[in-house]
C-alpha cells in the first residue's frame, strides 16, 4: 500500500495469500503478473486480491494460474484497456471484468471452458471477440443485460459450437454472429435476429477486423507492449506497426511501444487489409516540487500557492488541505482563502509521493500601501529590490506581503513575487503593488543602458571557484573557466545579472546553485559533460563545443 513509484509486481508460485488493499494507492502500478498458485487468492470471497476503486492506472493482467474468478480487476476505475488472458486458463469466473468500460481487446485462448455471471457486464468499448470452441458454459448477463449495462460497441462474435444453453446472453441487435451451421449457437443467433455468418474453423472469406485501444498515456522513459484484438482470432498474426513521431513513440514490430520525449504520436496496426490507430501522449512525471515556508494572506482575501516543480515541464496532480479551516482554506487549485485574522494554517500539498507544507498566516485586511520614493533607476540586467510598506487594519506592519507585484511594460522590466525588478531594455516602467482588496500603490522605475560588459578569463593555473566568489558582480558578461579547474563553488556566481555566457569545459563540477538568478545565461561545453547535464537540470541554454 501507498508504493507511489511501483509499475509493475509479480506475484511468484508459491504465494497462496495476498491481503486487502495489498496495493491500494499505488498510482504508478500497470502490469500485475501472477504466479500459478496465486489463484488461491483470486476469488471472489474476500476481495482480496481486487484493486481498490481508486487505484485507477492498472491496465494490464498477465495471470498463469487456471482460473480468473471474481472482480480481480473489476472497475478499476474504468481504465482496463486491454487483457492478456495465457495458455492454461480454464475458467473466467463469475464478475471477472465487470464494468471495465475503456476495455477495447480481449483474447480468450483455448482451453478456457466456461464464462462466469456478468465477466464482461458493461464492457461498453469492446468491438469484438471470439469465444472458442472449448468454451461449454456462458453465464447470464455475461455480456450485459437486456440494453442495459450491456456491451453496446460489440458487433463481431465468434460464438463456440458447444455452447448448449444461452439464457441471459444479449448483444446489440445489429451485432453479427459467426458460428458453425447447425450448431447450438447458430439456432439461437437466427431466432434472436442477430445477423448470422456460418464459418468452418479456417475462417476462409471472413474479413480481418483489429482493434486497438483509442488512447493511452505514458510516462516518458516507459515502455508497453500493445496486444491488439484481432478477427478472427489468429496466432503468430503478421502485424505491420508504425508511429508517426518515432522521436516521440517508437514503435517495435512486436508491438512494444516506448515513450521518448514529451509530445503525442499515432500508433498504427495494419495486418492484411484492416488497420487500427491509436494515440499515445507521453508526459514528464514530476520528481520534486517545493512550496514557500511561508505566505500571508489577508482575512477575506485569497492567495494563490503556487507550486516550483522539477522538471519544470512535468506534470502533476495536487490534493491540498488545511489543518486550522476556521482561519484558512485552500481549493483543489492551491487558492488560500483567509477567513479570519490572528492564527495561522499549515496548508499541505500532496501529489507523487511528496507533500509539502507551507504555514499560512491570516492577516488584517490591507488598509494601505506606500512606496519609499515614487521614482527609481536601474540598469539593462541589473536587479532593483522594491519595498513596498504595507500596514493592515489591525495596525500590523509588513513589507512585501499580502501584495502581488506587476509591471506595466515586461518588455522593459519584469518583477517578480518578491518585488525583485530586472531591467530588460531602456525605458520606464510603472510597477504596481496590489492587495486583494483592492488596495494598490505605485512607483515608476527608469531602466538605463547598462555599462558594456566584461569578459571574464580565469588564469590556467585555477582548480576551483571558490563560493561566492563572484556572487553579485553585474559587470560580468561572459566567463572562460580554465581546463585545469574541477569545481565551480556554491553562489559562485549568483546574481551575476549580466552574465550571458559561460564556458566551461569536461570535468567541471558544479554546486546546483552556482548560477542562481543568472536567468540570461547560455552555457557552452562539450557534449555530455557536467556541465550539459547542469543546464539541462536548470532550464538553461545550452551550446555544446
Amino acid at each position: 500500500e501507498n508504493c507511489y513509484s511501483l509499475t509493475s509486481i509479480t506475484i511468484p508460485d508459491g504465494v497462496i495469500s495476498i491481503g486487502n488493499h495489498a496495493f491500494a494507492n499505488c498510482p504508478c502500478l500497470k502490469y500485475a503478473n501472477l504466479g500459478s498458485d496465486a489463484a488461491n487468492t483470486l476469488s471472489r470471497a474476500g476481495y482480496s486480491f481486487r484493486v481498490p476503486g481508486y487505484q485507477y492506472n492498472l491496465r494490464y493482467l498477465y495471470a498463469t494460474n487456471n482460473t480468473i474468478n471474481g472482480m480481480e480487476i473489476s472497475g478499476v476505475d474504468n481504465d482496463v484497456t486491454m487483457l492478456v488472458i495465457p495458455d492454461g486458463v480454464t475458467v473466467i469466473g463469475d464478475y471477472a471484468f465487470d464494468d471495465c468500460t475503456s476495455l477495447t481487446s480481449v483474447a480468450i485462448p483455448d482451453g478456457v471452458t466456461s464464462i462466469g455471471y456478468r465477466a464482461f457486464w458493461n464492457c461498453g468499448s469492446l468491438t469484438n471477440i471470439s469465444i472458442p470452441d472449448s468454451v461449454t458454459s456462458i453465464g447470464q448477463y455475461a455480456f450485459g443485460g437486456d440494453h442495459w449495462y450491456w456491451c453496446g460497441s460489440l458487433k463481431t462474435i465468434y460464438m463456440s459450437e458447444n455452447v448448449t444453453s444461452f439464457d441471459g446472453i444479449y448483444f446489440p441487435e445489429d451485432a453479427t454472429i459467426y458460428c458453425r451451421e447447425f450448431s447450438e449457437a447458430d439456432y439461437w443467433a437466427t431466432n434472436a435476429g442477430y445477423n448470422v455468418v456460418y464459418v468452418d474453423g479456417s475462417f476462409s472469406g471472413v474479413d480481418c477486423i483489429i482493434t486497438l485501444p483509442a488512447s493511452l498515456r505514458m510516462e516518458r522513459g516507459t515502455e508497453r507492449q500493445i496486444v491488439p484484438g484481432l478477427f478472427p482470432p489468429t496466432d503468430n498474426a503478421d502485424i505491420a506497426w508504425s508511429s508517426s513521431a518515432p522521436g516521440i513513440v517508437s514503435v517495435a514490430q512486436d508491438g512494444t511501444i516506448t515513450a521518448l520525449a514529451k509530445g503525442a504520436a499515432t500508433i498504427t496496426a495494419a495486418w492484411g487489409d484492416a488497420s487500427a490507430s491509436m494515440e499515445v501522449d507521453v508526459y514528464i512525471r514530476v520528481t520534486n516540487f517545493t512550496l514557500p515556508a511561508e505566505a500571508w494572506v489577508a482575512a477575506k482575501g485569497t492567495l494563490e500557492l503556487v507550486p516550483l516543480i522539477e522538471p519544470a515541464d512535468g506534470e502533476i496532480t495536487l490534493t491540498w488541505s488545511s489543518d486550522n479551516t476556521v482561519y484558512a482554506t485552500v481549493n483543489d487549485d492551491g487558492i488560500v482563502s483567509g477567513k479570519r485574522p490572528g492564527e495561522s494554517a499549515t496548508i499541505v500539498a500532496s501529489g507523487n509521493g511528496i507533500t509539502r507544507p507551507c504555514t499560512v498566516h491570516v492577516c488584517y485586511p490591507v488598509a494601505s500601501i506606500a512606496f519609499a520614493s515614487a521614482n527609481a533607476e536601474t540598469a539593462v540586467g541589473d536587479v532593483f529590490q522594491a519595498e513596498a510598506n504595507v500596514t493592515t487594519t489591525g495596525s500590523e506592519n509588513f513589507v512585501n506581503k499580502l501584495v502581488t507585484f506587476s509591471s506595466s511594460n515586461e518588455d522593459v522590466a519584469r518583477v517578480d513575487a518578491m518585488g525583485r525588478v530586472i531591467g530588460i531594455s531602456d525605458g520606464s516602467v510603472v510597477i504596481t503593488a496590489t492587495a486583494s482588496n483592492g488596495k494598490t500603490a505605485s512607483f515608476t522605475i527608469m531602466v538605463t543602458e547598462a555599462a558594456p560588459l566584461a569578459t571574464l578569463y580565469l588564469p590556467a593555473s585555477l582548480t576551483a571557484i571558490e563560493a561566492e566568489a563572484f556572487r553579485g558582480n553585474t559587470a560580468i558578461g561572459a566567463v572562460y573557466v580554465p581546463a585545469g579547474c574541477a569545481s565551480i563553488g556554491d553562489y559562485a556566481f549568483a546574481d551575476c545579472t549580466g552574465l550571458r555566457a559561460a564556458h566551461i569545459p569536461a570535468g567541471v563540477t558544479i554546486a546546483d546553485n552556482a548560477f542562481d538568478g543568472c536567468g540570461q545565461l547560455t552555457i557552452y561545453c562539450p557534449a555530455g559533460s557536467a556541465a550539459q547535464a547542469f543546464a539541462t537540470a536548470h532550464g538553461l541554454t545550452c551550446v555544446t563545443e
